[in-house]
């Protein structure tokens, strides 16, 4: 858990394609269980995002978040994460999406290697 922020500076904006950076701090602190307290730490907590738009179909989100502690930057995180959305039809939206995280110096009992994937039905409006 944690909590922080940063500003997001726009590199790209073109009509179909976007690219941000937001460098940015967090203050996390990490739990084995509900009770009892393990890390506290101050962390860089910064992301670039490449959004790629073809015509009302097709959305293409590729994020990687890198995130080292300000103490000690051999402690670190990074994770890609990639998301596929395509309209099917009129609103309905099918989207895919994973993620992978690496973290050097995980809470005891997790794993340095993580990974998500999702898939789902919304609607946009």
């Amino acid at each position: 858990m944690g909590t922080g922020g940063g500003l997001r500076f726009s590199l790209l904006n073109r009509k179909h394609t976007k690219l941000y950076f937001r460098p940015g701090y967090m203050y996390e602190y990490e739990n084995e269980d509900s009770t009892q307290i393990i890390n506290r730490h101050h962390r860089l907590s910064n992301y670039i995002t490449l959004i790629i738009k073809e015509a009302d179909k097709l959305r293409i989100y590729a994020t990687v978040y890198y995130q080292p502690r300000l103490d000690d930057f051999s402690d670190y995180r990074i994770s890609p994460a990639l998301a596929l959305e395509n309209n099917l039809w009129k609103k309905l939206v099918l989207t895919l999406s994973g993620d992978v995280r690496y973290d050097t110096n995980p809470v005891l009992g997790v794993s340095k290697f993580t990974y998500t994937f999702t898939q789902g039905l919304g609607l946009r409006f």
